[in-house]
C-alpha cells in the first residue's frame, strides 16, 4: 500500500497485512514516519490496540522532513480467524490521532473450507425476510494449506465420516470432504464449534464454527476470543492459554472455574492491566482418567461480580 498523509505525517505503509499466519506467531514490522510540516514533532502517545501488539514511540521527536521507523510487532492468537491491531499516534500541537494498522488471517496447517458450518433453521435476509432452511447435514472441505497428506483422527469425539473417501482402503489425502450431521441432535445440544483432531503435529486439533439460533455466543464483556484452545495434551500435562478481556479499564480478573471439572479444572495463573484490557494467563489442567476430547466452558468471574463463559477445547492422549 502507498505512502498515505496522515495528519501532521506521511505514513509508508498505512497498514500491513502479513496474509496467512500461523497461531501464536509474532510477526514484525516497520512503518516510516515522515514529518510532513515545517516545524519539529513531538510523539507524545503511541497507544496499541491490544496487549498482544507492541510499539513505543512516546517522546520521539521528528524533525522537519526527517523520516524515522517505527517498529511494530504482533503476536497472533491461538485460535484462527482474521486478526487485527493498529496504534495510535498523538502528536504535541495536533489534536487529531494518527492509526496504523497491522491485520494477519490466523491459521492452522489444515484449515476448513468455507470457515463455518451453517446450519440455521430459519435464516433470514437483509430485509429480514425469511430464507430456505440450511440442511443439519451436509459437508465442510478440510485442506492442508502445504498440500500435505494428513489423517483426520476423529470430529467431535467421534470417528469421522467422509464423501468419497473410506479411511479403512484409501490413502491419506491432502483435501476431504468432511460430513457433519445434526439432525439427530437436539436443539439445546448442537456445539457451537465443532473440534477436529488431525495426525498433524502442528494441527492436532481445529474448529469449525457452527453458526444455529442455537450456538449463538453472547458473553457479558468483551473478549478477545470466543474460545480458546490447549492443544494436544500428554496425560498428566497441564495447558496453558491467555485470553485479552477488553474494556475493563481498572477491574481485575477474581477467579476462573471449569464447568466440566470431570474433563479438566482451570485456575487463574496471572494477570495483567494496561488501564484499558486485561490479559489473564490461564492453566487447564486436565483430569485424571481422562482423554480424548476436551470442550468445555470456563467460568470468568471479575472483581466487581460479572461473569461470562469462553470455550476451552483440545485433546488429551
Amino acid at each position: 500500500m502507498p505512502a498515505s498523509r496522515m495528519g501532521p505525517v506521511i505514513v509508508d505503509p498505512p497498514s500491513v497485512d502479513f496474509g496467512v499466519v500461523g497461531p501464536n506467531t509474532k510477526v514484525e514490522t516497520e512503518v516510516k514516519l515522515t514529518n510532513a510540516t515545517d516545524k519539529i514533532l513531538l510523539i507524545i502517545a503511541s497507544v496499541p490496540s491490544c496487549q498482544c501488539t507492541s510499539v513505543d514511540m512516546k517522546g520521539v521527536t521528528i524533525r522537519p522532513g526527517e523520516t524515522v521507523p517505527m517498529p511494530m510487532s504482533m503476536t497472533t492468537s491461538a485460535s484462527t480467524g482474521i486478526k487485527m491491531a493498529g496504534v495510535t499516534l498523538m502528536f504535541q500541537g495536533h489534536p487529531d490521532p494518527v492509526q496504523v494498522s497491522i491485520k494477519s488471517e490466523v491459521a492452522y496447517s489444515v484449515r476448513a473450507q468455507p470457515p463455518f458450518i451453517d446450519v440455521q433453521q430459519s435464516p433470514k435476509d437483509a430485509q429480514n425476510k425469511p430464507l430456505p432452511p440450511q440442511p443439519l447435514r451436509g459437508t465442510v472441505t478440510l485442506e492442508s494449506l502445504d498440500g500435505k497428506p494428513f489423517r483426520v483422527l476423529a470430529v467431535h469425539g467421534k470417528p469421522p465420516q467422509f464423501e468419497g473417501f473410506d479411511p479403512t482402503k484409501d490413502e491419506p489425502r491432502a483435501t476431504y470432504q468432511m460430513v457433519y450431521d445434526f439432525t439427530g441432535a437436539p436443539m439445546g445440544q448442537i456445539p457451537a464449534y465443532v473440534i477436529v483432531e488431525t495426525d498433524r503435529s502442528d494441527c492436532p486439533v481445529m474448529d469449525i464454527r457452527v453458526r444455529h439460533e442455537a450456538t449463538h455466543i453472547r458473553p457479558n464483556f468483551k473478549l478477545a476470543e470466543f474460545r480458546a484452545t490447549v492443544g494436544a495434551l500428554k496425560p498428566g500435562e497441564v495447558g496453558h492459554f491467555d485470553i485479552e478481556i477488553k474494556e475493563l479499564k481498572t477491574v481485575g480478573i477474581a477467579s476462573v472455574e471449569s464447568k466440566k471439572p470431570a474433563q479438566a479444572t482451570a485456575t487463574l495463573a496471572s494477570q495483567k492491566g494496561d488501564g484499558e484490557s486485561v490479559l489473564a494467563s490461564i492453566d487447564i489442567t486436565p483430569t485424571a482418567g481422562h482423554t480424548g476430547l476436551l470442550y468445555f466452558p470456563v467460568t470468568i468471574t471479575t472483581t466487581d461480580g460479572r461473569k461470562t463463559d469462553l470455550l476451552v477445547f483440545g485433546r488429551v492422549g
